[in-house]
């Protein structure tokens, strides 16, 4: 367990929330919005002077705000947390509760582009009410009493291979204009690609100046192994002004292909490669990998 985080009630120490270990982020996706959820650990205390009054604690509410260690000035509001349940002392000790956090999708998107790779620094913004509950036997509520509203503010880390394992598994992919399920497939023959472009957006997540250069490297490999399954035709000579347009995709594709290639020689080229620059790449390589599949079938039927 981590830092606890107490709250009292009029002067009693009503319990205290702590933090698990996050490892995963349950998750469901509607249309537009997301709805995950973060473990909290629960402890509530027996009220001290009676011993059938037990501490209660309902209407959790709040946000989940993020920042990154790079700007601690960013403060993003990423969504609306809550939890309708109501707990009573009777819980067991280090009861794990969950509070769900809806968020819009373009609001992870937005996210995801000002965070640019970097360690991600949560804070749970939570506002709920505690009182107490006189139980009778049958554990019907005899008498409740005043209740008091309260606010805490959680410091709430979230590793940064959950949160990849968690956008991977979400399958947004906000840089692509269409979807992935297509291009990733399990086809045997293409599974080897498959693999490369999903290491090489694990490591667009991941991030940096070496996440970056990583993600490129893997689109590098994954269009060796692209020229295997759909070799290049020779080049022709012929003036751009000449060439079809399937002709020119082809150019465009080998342009790209030398580009990628300067991941592997860093002694070639010093600078750092950009987020935007490891975006641009991916989506250009999984649309050529539709038009290069496109144009030899074309050309087998021809």
């Amino acid at each position: 367990m981590n830092q606890n985080y107490s709250f009292d009630y009029s002067g009693y120490g009503v319990g205290s929330f702590s933090l698990p270990h996050l490892e995963s982020i349950e998750f469901q996706k509607s249309y537009s919005r997301i709805f995950f959820k973060l473990p909290l650990v629960l402890n509530l205390n027996q009220y001290q002077l009676k011993q059938e009054l037990y501490s209660q604690i309902q209407n959790i509410n709040g946000f989940l705000k993020l920042n990154t260690n790079q700007n601690h000035q960013l403060n993003f509001c990423l969504g609306n947390l809550y939890n309708h349940e109501v707990f009573y002392s009777s819980i067991p000790e280090n009861h794990t509760i969950f509070l769900t956090c809806e968020i819009n999708i373009t609001d992870l998107i937005e996210w995801e582009r000002l965070r640019n790779g970097n360690e991600i620094k949560a804070n749970l913004d939570l506002n709920f009410s505690t009182s107490y509950a006189k139980m009778e036997g049958s554990w019907t509520i005899q008498e409740k009493g005043r209740i008091f509203n309260q606010n805490l503010s959680i410091q709430y880390p979230i590793p940064q291979k959950v949160w990849i394992q968690f956008l991977n598994q979400l399958g947004l992919y906000e840089f692509h204009l269409f979807e992935l399920n297509h291009p990733i497939s399990n086809d045997p023959d293409t599974a080897r690609i498959s693999s490369a472009v999903r290491e090489s957006i694990d490591f667009f997540y991941q991030g940096g100046p070496l996440g970056f250069r990583n993600s490129i490297s893997k689109i590098r490999d994954a269009m060796n192994l692209l020229d295997k399954l759909y070799p290049l035709p020779t080049k022709n000579g012929k003036a751009s002004k000449e060439q079809s347009r399937g002709e020119r995709w082809i150019e465009s594709y080998r342009s790209l292909k030398n580009l990628v290639h300067l991941s592997q020689h860093p002694e070639d080229d010093s600078d750092d490669w950009s987020r935007a620059e490891a975006q641009a790449i991916l989506t250009s390589f999984l649309g050529h990998w539709e038009i290069r599949k496109s144009l030899f079938l074309k050309r087998v039927a021809e």
